[in-house]
């Protein structure tokens, strides 16, 4: 009997501590480091595709953004993506409501999150507001978030956003902010009054800042 239940207390004693390790593992959320408010970054990548289950692409050849961090936890911010000479469904001349032709304009706020802890993975969340975009004559809606993953160092990083099959993201979702595990990445698209279609992000670039930042996890 005294064996058994020294068996238990230590059984109760390892699960405490894989307990004690999880929360570590997930206590610090990823945060750029100094990660001042203000700290602005710019980007300029190549060709960004949104690809629906069933209706089409919308494809971008270039687009070029802005953000900086905000608030104190060094792990929020803003974002401005400048979709350029685009085309949706195979129509050329695309654009968001008040915007050029063929000129997407997105804004939005991102979150820093953990992907993998081994090995470590750095994930970026983009929340966008909802997205207007006429072409020849059609409206298109594009809402949700969609999640890629971040890495460099010093003043060069480079984010990444994969599907693994038409409409599907390749991350799923990630954890922030001590372990809150973030819902299920969604990005919609929906033409007119349509049932929306489940999309996926895919594209790939550098982004610099201004100062030095340290991505610490």
């Amino acid at each position: 009997m005294r064996r058994l239940t020294m068996m238990i207390a230590a059984a109760a004693m390892a699960i405490v501590a894989m307990g004690a390790i999880t929360a570590t593992a997930f206590a610090e959320a990823p945060e750029f480091l100094p990660g001042t408010a203000g700290q602005k970054y710019t980007g300029s990548n190549g060709e960004a595709i949104l690809a629906t289950e069933k209706k089409g692409t919308i494809e971008c050849k270039t687009n070029k953004e802005t953000g900086e961090v905000t608030g104190t936890n060094h792990k929020e911010g803003i974002i401005t993506i400048d979709f350029e000479t685009c085309k949706a469904f195979a129509i050329i001349g695309a654009h968001s409501l008040g915007d050029k032709e063929n000129i997407i304009l997105v804004h939005g706020t991102t979150l820093l999150c953990t992907i993998n802890t081994s090995p470590l993975e750095v994930g970026i969340v983009i929340h966008p507001e909802e997205v207007h975009i006429e072409v020849a004559g059609k409206l298109l809606l594009v809402k949700g978030w969609v999640i890629g993953k971040i890495s460099g160092s010093g003043k060069s990083y480079t984010t990444n956003f994969e599907q693994s099959s038409t409409g599907v993201q390749k991350i799923k979702n990630c954890v922030s902010n001590s372990g809150t595990k973030e819902k299920e990445e969604t990005l919609l698209t929906s033409e007119g009054t349509g049932t929306p279609e489940k999309s996926s992000q895919t594209g790939k670039g550098p982004i610099g800042f201004e100062v030095s930042q340290e991505l610490m996890s």
